[in-house]
């Protein structure tokens, strides 16, 4: 009977043990499975994390593109420098106007060739204009008398006794034309004579603040600048001295940005204008100090009366 019992108890002792064992062994699996699901999850967490950020960053890539691409498609009008959108479809009447442009800008280039030849025929470069001079515009003095300046055409001193008017063509500029300020500088380089020009170069006008016109004029052809400051140099009127031969007066016209153009001290030279302050004057020099750029110019020759 007893060993009956001891039977007993070492069955249920076994019983017990295997019941621990098992229950160890789930608690053991049960951990593990949870730990593989957290890092199941902690993967799929940083899966979408890195699924997002790529999709943010195709994203930034799309707009950049879409950015670049609408640059691109815009250009700055020649007029006013602003941004324009251009068609991406071209109708005929597009690509007439592209064919006008194309024209015109032919004859630009070969005007600009024109302006070039004749400053160089006339001693105008090197002696006044620098040898590297690119036109980027056609410069037009004109005199109330009717009277222009055409690239080295003789006038009288009667054609040009009043102040003369300027007009030129629209330029390609960063800014819009509002914003950008022009100077005009007129000298006489063979003072006193073009055999002894111990006086040049003469003074004749300088002004300062000069703006392109509007857009809109364009239309009506009128390209007439817009005087906004009075000269710094009052226009001086052509007088060779008596038997002192031809003289040449050449216009040369600068332009500046920003806007607020040259600013002039009171005591400058150029604000000095009685006839003896005008001689041995130099428009480079003038042009260097104030970091102004040659974009056009123009010339005509006056003769001095018979002695």
């Amino acid at each position: 009977m007893k060993g009956e019992v001891e039977q007993g108890a070492g069955a249920c002792k076994r019983h017990r043990s295997r019941s621990s064992d098992s229950s160890v062994s789930s608690t053991a699996t049960d951990g593990s499975k949870r730990l593989g699901r957290s890092r199941s999850g902690s993967r799929e967490k940083d899966r979408r994390s890195s699924k997002s950020k790529d999709k943010e960053r195709d994203k930034k890539k799309r707009r950049k593109e879409k950015e670049r691409k609408r640059e691109k498609d815009e250009k700055r009008s020649v007029l006013t420098g602003k941004k324009i959108k251009l068609k991406v479809h071209k109708d005929s009447k597009d690509l007439e106007m592209d064919a006008n442009r194309h024209d015109l800008l032919q004859f630009l280039n070969s005007t600009y060739d024109a302006v070039v030849s004749a400053l160089t025929a006339a001693d105008i470069i090197p002696e006044v204009v620098p040898s590297l001079f690119s036109p980027e515009a056609l410069l037009v003095i004109s005199w109330p008398t009717g009277k222009e300046a055409t690239l080295g055409n003789t006038l009288t001193a009667l054609d040009t006794v009043h102040e003369p008017s300027i007009a030129f063509t629209p330029m390609i500029t960063q800014a819009s034309y509002d914003e950008v300020s022009y100077t005009l500088v007129m000298t006489d380089p063979d003072a006193p004579s073009r055999k002894d020009p111990k006086l040049a170069q003469w003074r004749h006008w300088v002004v300062t603040g000069i703006k392109a016109p509007p857009p809109t004029n364009v239309d009506t052809g009128d390209l007439s600048a817009r005087f906004t400051q009075p000269p710094i140099s009052p226009y001086y009127v052509p007088s060779p001295p008596p038997g002192s031969g031809p003289h040449h007066y050449y216009g040369l016209f600068s332009g500046l940005i920003p806007a607020v153009g040259v600013t002039v001290a009171p005591n400058a030279p150029e604000r000095k204008n009685s006839p003896k302050d005008r001689g041995k004057w130099n428009a480079a020099t003038f042009a260097e100090e104030y970091g102004l750029k040659l974009v056009a110019a123009n010339f005509f020759v006056v003769n001095g009366p018979e002695p």
